[in-house]
């Protein structure tokens, strides 16, 4: 409910990879532009379609659903979020 909060969600993938959701739809490098690994692990966003409003404020609901989606089928499922 605070001007300028939003959540996001991150999972690590298999090897040294990670899976970033975003309810907007947005490039994790507009989100986090300094977030990087160690090694050669690549970044991944899910499917840049938007599924919240920019009014709505359920994000946090958003990202623990995607999670618990990752969790349950993957990250070739959640990849499609």
């Amino acid at each position: 409910t605070e001007s300028g909060s939003h959540w996001i969600s991150l999972a690590k993938m298999s090897g040294n990879s990670c899976l970033v959701y975003d309810s907007f739809g947005r490039d994790y490098k507009k989100i986090i532009p300094n977030l990087n690994l160690t090694g050669n692990g690549r970044i991944i966003n899910t499917d840049r379609d938007a599924e919240q409003e920019i009014s709505e404020t359920d994000c946090g609901a958003r990202c623990v659903a995607w999670l618990l989606l990752f969790d349950k089928y993957g990250a070739e499922v959640a990849k499609l979020i």
